[in-house]
């Protein structure tokens, strides 16, 4: 599916321009947007960019709540941080003017309403976070365990704590779907409300992802399909645990699953594709600002092997936003590493009818 708003072309398009024109603006006028907190130009210009790529996948998918959800969710990382409530709606004021006058009448009219949206959330009561460890997870003391020891940086305790229950009889996919998932999940939710630090969040991913390595080599499964399955996240995209874990549950069900890492070039992605003979693709997004090139990605593998090849799509961005797959021209959607499995079963039965 290729663009075809005027506004998202020209968002898609200028976005470094643009954005490099509201880092300007707020600069100029400093206190005024800022609310005194220092801040410098080029983490201006990083929000900026952000701002007009979440912009850019509201418009092309004519859903202003996708951006309203940014907003707010940006609202929220604000107040933990005690920067003022007007910081951001002078940021989206400034967005505004800048967009208007770049585009003519027409075009800016496309965008007016979603930016209006954004700046709704605002005037409404703050939505409260919801944890992701809760009483409804049958291995919720061991996933808070291996949390906690992960914070208090005792890694290896902490891997050993989940080996030893699967060594006890927890199926390897439940300490993925059970502890692995919602702790990673929670994690970030906590650095939303400024209570870990990046560092921190790496750490524990790092850990995780270790623990994965661990748990995968320990399980030799039967190979039970035929069907070949390349997972990747795009080039800028840096978040590939949601990604390794679709590879390993596909893995674990006897598939053959290639998993490219993160941060994978789109013409390596194709190259890849026809090296491996695979049939599928699955391709990982986080954040919302790579979407389009998630749509460019479609739109190339479409371009080289026409309807021979099944795209599913999953990760953060498409897990926010219902039917979003459709909207950038997917087969196929998975919200999670187990739905995965479902999804490619259902296309390993079509392939083969």
């Amino acid at each position: 599916m290729s663009i075809t708003h005027e506004a998202g072309i020209v968002l898609n398009r200028d976005r470094l321009v643009l954005a490099a024109a509201v880092a300007d603006r707020i600069v100029e006028k400093d206190d005024a947007v800022t609310g005194g907190v220092p801040v410098s130009r080029e983490t201006i210009h990083g929000y900026a960019l952000h701002d007009l790529s979440k912009l850019l996948v509201a418009v092309i998918a004519d859903r202003p709540a996708l951006f309203q959800a940014y907003v707010e969710w940006q609202r929220s990382v604000n107040f933990h941080r005690d920067i003022p409530s007007t910081v951001l709606h002078n940021r989206l004021d400034v967005l505004s003017d800048v967009l208007n006058a770049h585009m003519d009448e027409d075009t800016f009219a496309e965008v007016a309403p979603v930016l209006e949206a954004g700046r709704q959330i605002l005037s409404h009561e703050m939505t409260p976070t919801v944890p992701y460890l809760t009483p409804s997870n049958p291995l919720l003391s061991l996933a808070n365990r291996y949390l906690q020891l992960s914070l208090a940086q005792h890694y290896d305790e902490a891997m050993r704590s989940i080996l030893r229950a699967v060594e006890d009889g927890i199926p390897v996919t439940e300490a993925y779907i059970r502890i692995i998932q919602p702790v990673q999940q929670e994690l970030g939710r906590l650095w939303q409300m400024n209570q870990v630090t990046v560092p921190q969040e790496h750490a524990v991913t790092e850990t995780s992802r270790s623990l994965m390595a661990l748990l995968r080599g320990r399980y030799r499964p039967p190979s039970r399909h035929n069907t070949t399955v390349l997972i990747a996240c795009l080039g800028g995209e840096l978040h590939d645990l949601g990604a390794r874990m679709v590879s390993d549950f596909l893995y674990l069900e006897g598939f053959h699953s290639i998993f490219t890492g993160a941060n994978t070039p789109h013409h390596q992605i194709i190259d890849e594709v026809r090296t491996s003979g695979a049939s599928v693709v699955a391709l990982s997004t986080t954040m919302s600002l790579h979407v389009h090139l998630v749509i460019d990605l479609i739109d190339r593998i479409r371009d080289v092997f026409g309807r021979k090849i099944t795209i599913m799509v999953g990760g953060y961005a498409f897990n926010q936003h219902a039917n979003l797959w459709k909207d950038v021209g997917a087969d196929a959607y998975a919200k999670s590493a187990d739905a995965a499995v479902s999804v490619m079963q259902d296309v390993t039965a079509s392939l083969s009818a």
